[in-house]
């Protein structure tokens, strides 16, 4: 009895397959109309120069009991529309067992005919329906699939060159190093466009590297001048071209501190007549001053394009972006942070350090006593970004830190000196490789305008990653450091070196920041699987907190750790995130954080996390933790997914 009703309820699919074929059509071309006449899901500021469509949340996780507060949120990239279109392909797959089950039955009809003729009939026509059924479903499902994966490509998800999920996630695996470990910053930006090809390739470690791992000669434990790349170490090649023979070797290796490293190939990268996709690949041959491999487990790479044009324009301080801005009046909190702006990538070698290794560069004068005021200097902001923080001490923070102040009550100066003009000459001959500065007068190699060639020496004072000298003035071209332009009193000069200077309170301010807005909600979806996010907070912060990863203080017998900006997947799939910043404003009065990130993977929910190691421009640590919509207070001063709570950790 049972198998009656089963051959009668397969005749009966059999009868209905080419009607369910019908509907999944109208079904496949009403989801289409969804897809390709709905809105793009998320817009973005137009500087980002960064495209797609897809999701992602706000949270953060930290297994240290001992930590400050943070504000998270959960965000995913499942698009309805995808959703409603991964049903289909369920259903249409099961339809398709069906079909294949009918297939069999037909089979087993025809083969038990026994050749009479009604018997073979009615097998011929199961076979035929139930072929042309499957027929109509494999179409049915190969349309759904194609739909799906061209709106994925043209809202983000493809990546670059439309690639999917499977290139997303080999790249998120390739830049994890990039957020919360080891790689503290990358120059160029990982996927940044229309990079000039007389670049260096700047690369920032949280902890000291061996040099002799990175650099072919070392002294003073130290990368020695004229020393190259190791090339098992470092690998720079042609995308296209892959690891190999024709990788970028002769490139020579600068560091410091051997935690920032400068990469500069002798010769230019690229083409002249065509844009040039480049990898930077980072191997296990990579070792740590502590030992062991900084890269154990992957190798650390990341990819830009390098445009057929070379940087002959020198870098400049940001008109309106230097904080304090340019008094005479005595109203600066003296536990400010001096903040400096530029246009572009800076090279960080003689602009980070302490104020008594790069005076040459850059210094900090108190003007009431003409003494230097101590302190250190640090790069940020993907290297646009620097800030003096002195070394006096005058209070604690709301997260137990301490807080360095300037001297009160006095008028300080701060010096920017541009680096000397390299390229000197006695004939025109020696200017015929610098076009378009092809003759030389006065010494150097100029233009037909009469402006010098613009790369400075690498020994002191300030250039750009292409090696270009400071334009002071913001006239377009270089000089170098013969006399300051004043911003205090702006009348262009022939100098190139930048100053300013500005009054000192004897108060200081202790309001804590607090976030405004995001441009990702917690919990929302859809969100772009390629824009950056933006985290807008109350005042100016510090921009050497606005990065990834956490720091660590002592407290007496504990060490505490305060948790900065982060992003995870909740999935534990790679990703590799960076944060940069800029200051909103004529006068700017906020800053907007930004979290650049790896291609986020399709139907996968992330989660972001801005902790209380983040400080304003006056030290305020980011504690209560208040954001959009959250109120936290001391009681509760975390913010989990827009609810306050006394927890450390959001579940």
């Amino acid at each position: 009895m049972s198998i009656y009703f089963i051959v009668i309820f397969v005749k009966l699919q059999l009868k209905k397959l080419s009607l369910i074929g019908t509907i999944f059509f109208v079904l496949i071309f009403i989801f289409s109309s969804l897809i390709f006449l709905s809105p793009a899901s998320a817009a973005t500021d137009p500087a980002l120069n960064t495209t797609g469509d897809q999701g992602i949340n706000l949270w953060g996780e930290n297994p240290d009991p001992n930590v400050g507060q943070s504000i998270f949120a959960d965000f995913g990239n499942n698009d309805p529309r995808i959703i409603v279109g991964r049903i289909i392909q369920i259903l249409l797959g099961l339809l398709g067992v069906i079909a294949v089950i009918l297939i069999i039955y037909g089979g087993w009809l025809y083969m038990s005919s026994q050749g009479a003729p009604d018997k073979v009939e009615s097998a011929k026509k199961v076979l035929t329906n139930a072929l042309i059924g499957l027929l109509i479903i494999l179409s049915a499902f190969a349309i759904v699939t194609f739909i799906i994966s061209r709106f994925l490509s043209a809202t983000g998800d493809g990546g670059v060159g439309g690639t999917g999920n499977a290139d997303a996630n080999r790249l998120g695996r390739g830049m994890s190093a990039l957020g919360a470990g080891i790689v503290k910053m990358v120059y160029p930006e990982p996927g940044q466009r229309d990079v000039f090809r007389n670049t260096s390739i700047l690369v920032s470690f949280r902890e000291a590297i061996a040099p002799e791992s990175i650099c072919t000669i070392t002294a003073g434990g130290q990368c020695a001048p004229g020393a190259k790349l190791v090339p098992e170490s470092i690998k720079i090649f042609v995308k296209e071209q892959g690891d190999g023979a024709s990788n970028v070797v002769d490139v020579l290796v600068l560091s410091n501190d051997n935690k920032t490293f400068v990469f500069t190939p002798v010769n230019y990268l690229g083409s002249p007549s065509a844009n040039v996709w480049y990898t930077v690949m980072l191997t296990d041959q990579v070792e740590k001053v502590s030992g062991g491999s900084a890269f154990p487990l992957d190798p650390f790479f990341w990819e830009f394009e390098v445009s057929s044009k070379l940087d002959q324009l020198p870098p400049q301080v940001l008109s309106g972006r230097v904080f304090p801005k340019p008094s005479d009046d005595k109203t600066v909190p003296k536990n400010a942070i001096i903040q400096i702006n530029f246009n572009e990538a800076i090279n960080p070698l003689n602009v980070s350090g302490s104020s008594a290794t790069i005076g040459n560069s850059l210094r900090v004068i108190n003007q009431d006593t003409g003494k230097p005021v101590v302190g250190d200097f640090v790069i940020s902001n993907q290297y646009r970004t620097v800030e003096f923080i002195p070394s006096e001490k005058c209070g604690v923070n709301g997260c137990g830190e301490e807080i360095y102040c300037l001297p009160g009550d006095s008028l300080v100066r701060v010096e920017l000196v541009a680096a000397e003009l390299a390229n000197t000459c006695t004939t025109d001959a020696e200017c015929i490789t610098k076009t378009p500065f092809n003759t030389c007068a006065g010494g150097f190699c100029t233009n037909s305008t009469g402006q010098r060639h613009p790369t400075g020496k690498a020994v002191a004072g300030i250039t750009d990653a292409s090696q270009n000298s400071l334009d002071g003035n913001r006239d377009a071209g270089a000089i170098g450091p013969v006399s300051y332009y004043n911003e205090n009193l702006p009348v262009p000069t022939e100098g190139d070196s930048y100053q300013w200077h500005f009054g000192v309170s004897g108060v200081m301010d202790l309001t804590p920041p607090i976030i405004l807005e995001t441009s990702v909600a917690s919990g929302q979806f859809g969100v772009n699987l390629k824009n950056m996010i933006d985290i807008t907070f109350s005042k100016l912060m510090m921009s050497n907190t606005m990065a990834t990863g956490s720091v660590k203080i002592e407290k007496g017998v504990k060490r505490v750790e305060h948790q900065l900006i982060n992003l995870r997947s909740k999935t534990k799939e790679p990703v590799g995130y960076w944060v940069s910043n800029y200051n909103r404003g004529t006068t700017p009065d906020q800053t907007i954080a930004q979290i650049g990130h790896s291609i986020f993977l399709g139907d996968t929910v992330y989660r972001s996390q801005v902790g209380s190691g983040v400080k304003d421009i006056y030290q305020n640590c980011f504690k209560p933790s208040a954001g959009v919509g959250c109120l936290a207070t001391p009681s509760q001063p975390s913010c989990c997914n827009n609810k306050p709570t006394a927890k450390e950790v959001c579940p």
